[in-house]
Order: structure tokens, then sequence, then C-alpha cells
């Protein structure tokens, strides 16, 4: 069995748990496998043609840009390949790359990786049989639902924590109807009757329970995430005698050459440097100018930057949760009006309020409606990151 610990991401520090939910005890040396956390990693499942496997990295590069809205530039992205008969799914994880180095830094000889890429491995995961349904996977900070068909994960939703009744009633609503209600929850051995219990308290799934330690995970198993390239060594040459003392001439003769060289290197470098002294204020001058006017432009830039109407409708979702049915919604520079009904628009506007995300928030109407169980609201506030 491979020794496993679960990565957080604090600020500057990663905190390290086993799988027991406790804080891991042992050296960070001696982790086989380090599990990222999904508040740490985005991920998305794409369905893809069965094509070359040298194609698959150009192929599921273009077509994320269709389902994740964000810069390309600063993140990793690694994929884990499933196939079947119709073709494959690729579970693409997606980092920072700085959050990467300090996951590194914090277990430098452990396998990167994700619960749900570990899973897909595990040999005892695959005598559960979830071929088509879903796995609730129960942490302290979130839960992570993925969902099954023929025997491939298709889909990985995030539900952040906020309150135990809230959130077994989002996870519910992503089970939805049908073979969909039928679940295995994942959660470590101390936890598992209590998350189990949260779900089942709150709707009429068939749940199952296991917990996360009796996964057999191995190192050798778990596919590895974000390596980085290896450098290609050159093979060394083998030289006879002959050739060695040839080579040693060569040597020599260069290294007269490159002396004579290098002195008349040195001796144009010396001329240029005095005919670039002369203009050099008028240069630094001309390039401070030039730096100002370019600072201008991008705080010019930054202060006209749109809103990322996508991922304020994320979190817009979030906070809302189910029961709570948008009427209509506006979004202008940043200034959102949401008309909607729901159950308790106080406790709404509380955690509105408790959300740093969004700001001088204001609850303007509430108007009860027929039966006293809803009412119509106005809300209003401002939305950055």
């Amino acid at each position: 069995m491979a020794r496993l610990a679960f990565a957080e991401l604090h600020g500057e520090t990663v905190s390290l748990t086993g799988l027991d939910g406790k804080a891991y005890e042992g050296s960070p040396e001696q982790i086989d496998v380090l599990l990222l956390s999904r508040l740490d990693c985005e991920v998305r499942c794409l369905e893809l043609p069965p094509v070359a496997e040298r194609e698959l990295p150009a192929l599921i590069r273009y077509r994320i840009r269709s389902v994740y809205p964000g810069s390309l530039e600063p993140v990793l992205i690694d994929q884990v390949v499933q196939r079947r008969r119709s073709g494959q799914v690729a579970m693409v994880a997606i980092a920072d790359r700085q959050a990467v180095e300090q996951f590194r830094r914090a277990a430098p000889k452990a396998v990167l990786s994700l619960l749900s890429a570990a899973l897909l491995r595990s040999a005892a995961f695959r005598r559960e049989g979830v071929c088509e349904g879903a796995v609730v996977c129960e942490s302290p900070r979130y839960a992570e639902v993925l969902r099954f068909q023929d025997g491939v994960l298709v889909e990985s939703v995030l539900v952040k924590r906020s309150r135990p009744s809230s959130d077994a009633q989002k996870i519910l609503h992503l089970l939805g109807d049908g073979a969909m209600r039928s679940a295995l929850v994942l959660a470590p051995r101390e936890e598992l009757e209590e998350a189990a219990g949260r779900l089942r308290g709150q709707g009429d799934a068939e749940l199952a329970a296991r917990a996360i330690e009796s996964m057999d995970f191995t190192r050798r198993g778990t596919p590895s995430l974000f390596r980085p390239r290896r450098q290609l060594r050159l093979p060394r040459p083998v030289l006879t005698r002959a050739a060695l003392g040839l080579a040693i001439a060569l040597c020599s003769v260069g290294i007269v050459w490159k002396q004579a060289h290098l002195r008349q290197v040195e001796l144009s470098r010396l001329r240029t440097a005095v005919l670039g002294s002369q203009v050099s204020g008028q240069r630094a001058a001309d390039l401070a100018a030039e730096y100002a006017a370019v600072k201008t432009r991008v705080s010019v830039l930054a202060a006209s930057r749109p809103v990322d109407a996508l991922q304020f409708f994320s979190d817009l979702r979030d906070e809302l949760g189910p029961g709570v049915s948008v009427q209509d919604l506006v979004l202008q520079n940043g200034s959102f009006q949401l008309q909607a009904v729901g159950p308790s628009p106080l406790a709404l506007m509380q955690r509105f309020i408790a959300d740093p995300r969004f700001q001088a928030v204001r609850l303007l109407q509430t108007t009860p409606l027929a039966g006293g169980a809803s009412q119509q609201f106005i809300i209003t506030g401002r939305y950055g990151r």
C-alpha cells in the first residue's frame, strides 16, 4: 500500500492530512502520493473522438477553452484518458503553476494526483461496480460529486461547505432522479456514518457508504499529474586513443585561437561602450517616458476591464443554493440587481454579506407570496474578485 496524504493550499503554506482526515504525522519525504485539494485544482471532463495518443494534448488544449473561462498562461494542464466504445473521455486537471510548485516542495518525492484520478485506477473502487451513478467524496471544506456513465467519469462538481443541511440539499440536487439517486459515499472511517446520515436525512436517495481508507491506492497505479518535463540526455561518445589524441591537439589550437579572438572582441566592446555612453543619457530619458506612458495605459486598461460574467453566474449560483428561483437579473459595470423568489431573503442576505466577492449588498424590497412559504425580493450590490 502506498503512503497517501491530502494537500491543501493556505496562502503560502501547504497543509497535509491523512486519509483519515487527521493531520499527517509522518515525514513529508515518505509520502508516495499527494492528492491535491479540489479547491486548488479545477477538473473538467471532455468527450473526445478516437484520435492518436500523441495528438491528445493539442486537442485537449484547444477544447478546454470552451469549458474553462480563465487564462491558460499561468496554469498547468494534464489529463487522464478513459476509453469506451463510443470514443474516449479525458478527465482534465487544471492548476496554477505556482501552486503546483508549492505542492512539489511540500512532498518532493511524491506523485501529484487527485482523488478522482486515483479512484479510476483503484481495484477496490472498481469492485464497487459504479457503472451508472454517482460517488460523493466528503472532506472537511468541500464535497466532490463524481458522475459516471458506462463506467467512465463524465463530470466532477465541487460543492463548497456552508451549512450541513444546505450542502446536503445541493448534493442531492446534483444526484437528480433515476439511476443517479443511487450513490456511493466516500469519507474517512470516523466521519463516514455522519456524512452518509446527513444525505439520508435530506432525501430518499439509495446510498452506500465506504471508508476512503479501504480504497487500495498504489503509487504505480495512481495517475501522476503535472509531471515536470524530463531533460533529454545524449549518449556519451566512445573515443579511441587516436581520436582522443587528435581531439586534444584540436583543443590546444582552438584555445590559442579563442584567446586571440577574445582580445579582438574586448577591443570592439570598448569602442562600442565609448560610443554608447554619448547617447545613453537621451536614451534613458526616452525609456523613462515610454515606461510612464505604458504604466498609465495599463492602469486605464485594468480599470476598464469588464466583469467576468461566467464567473459571476457561477458564484451567484453557489450563494443562492437550491430553492431560490431567479426572475430577473441585471449585471452592468460590476453592479447587479437581482429579482427572485425564495423562502428566506434575510438568510440569503447574510450569505451575501459574508462573501467578500459581493459588496454593498442591499435588500430593497420583499413581498410575501400566497401561502407564506416564499417571498419575492429584490437585491442589489456590486461584484468583484
